[in-house]
């Protein structure tokens, strides 16, 4: 700035635009690049793994794979990447180049996808008109799922419900730490703003996650998470190495893990809050069976502080049965001490009949009639 006040124009040489030079060209983004995510995939495909919980190939898939990659015209992928203003025309393009999907890795082995998923869209706006632009408005479940990642228990599919119904957190094994704010952040959202009324803890008999912690395999950075899993088979080891048979003690434990988390969700402040505010809020335990596509309630309900002790006090027992020699302190393994019974309003409970024998803080047993 001069003395008197002004601000001196810029020299060319300070200048940061010369309108005297031609800027030099712009280089290509690879996000407008057409051959970008195909090239990618194709990289992809060359750092080959091992993972020990995918389903490898039978021979016949294999055979059925080759042939499918041999035989098969594969459109160029570059037309469905480069410009959006012909989507219906590119699609039919692959469709009928396609033909049956490929295990490729190329990005016009997905086409198929694209095509069903118009099929279904049609089907489904026929069916139930006006339905995507009501689920566009707003989403109104009232129940989150927390499921195993396994792409062989889709929460909508096996319960039969539709987009919008549920409202979904999945990961390896149905795991939920306190230190997991992914999670959290799901089910504070859930219960606070979605305001769902009830929460699944779902697990799944024939878990690869259960099984990988149950025979201590060393695999890599999930070695971190299924530390959660092993921690709940150490402090269960007479009970589960008291069965004969390896898969019924990791089906064992996998009930033993859908237990924990349901008893971690229900510890957590976000559905201690919701209780204390009378917010209508329910937390289940199911296991899912591979075998038969059957949903087995393990009969953890806990919809309130009070019930979480009797709730627990009949697991207890199932476990017990499970088991082939009885042992005690279940309660105490699943972190349910003295402290959360007498949270609970008494000083001991017991499960007799169709109630609960509540023995108060005076001494008195109380029976509470449970529905």
């Amino acid at each position: 700035m001069s003395a008197h006040g002004e601000i001196p124009s810029a020299t060319p040489r300070e200048s940061h635009l010369d309108a005297t030079k031609t800027p030099p060209p712009v280089r290509a983004s690879s996000f407008v690049n057409p051959n970008f995510v195909a090239d990618m995939l194709h990289s992809t495909q060359e750092r080959t793994e091992t993972n020990p919980f995918a389903t490898h190939a039978t021979p016949a898939d294999e055979d059925t794979s080759a042939a499918s990659t041999s035989e098969t015209p594969i459109a160029d992928p570059s037309p469905l990447l480069a410009s959006p203003g012909s989507s219906q025309i590119r699609l039919n393009a692959i469709a009928s180049s396609v033909g049956h999907p490929s295990r490729g890795t190329s990005a016009n082995t997905l086409g198929h996808l694209l095509v069903q998923n118009r099929k279904w869209a049609a089907r489904m706006e026929s069916e139930r008109p006006g339905w995507f632009k009501s689920l566009a408005e707003q989403q109104a479940p009232e129940i989150l799922w927390i499921g195993c990642s396994d792409s062989r228990v889709p929460a909508n599919t096996i319960t039969g419900l539709s987009p919008g119904e549920v409202f979904v957190h999945r990961n390896i094994a149905n795991v939920i730490p306190h230190t997991d704010f992914n999670a959290l952040s799901v089910l504070q959202y859930a219960v606070e703003y979605l305001k769902v009324k009830h929460i699944i803890v779902c697990g799944h008999y024939g878990c690869g996650g259960v099984k990988a912690a149950y025979e201590n395999k060393q695999l890599g950075t999930i070695d971190n998470w299924l530390r959660h899993i092993k921690d709940i088979y150490e402090s269960h080891y007479e009970e589960i190495s008291s069965l004969e048979d390896p898969q019924a003690r990791v089906d064992f434990l996998v009930e033993l893990n859908v237990a924990k988390s349901v008893l971690n969700v229900v510890n957590t402040t976000i559905v201690q809050n919701a209780w204390a505010r009378g917010q209508e809020l329910c937390v289940h335990g199911w296991c899912y069976t591979l075998s038969d596509g059957h949903i087995h309630d393990l009969g953890l309900h806990i919809d309130s502080p009070r019930h979480l002790s009797p709730v627990f006090v009949a697991f207890e027992k199932s476990v017990q049965r499970k088991a082939s020699r009885k042992f005690s302190g279940t309660l105490a393994k699943m972190g349910i001490g003295e402290d959360l019974r007498k949270r609970s309003g008494g000083a001991g409970r017991k499960v007799g009949g169709h109630g609960v024998v509540e023995e108060g803080m005076d001494g008195v047993e109380r029976r509470t009639e449970m529905s």
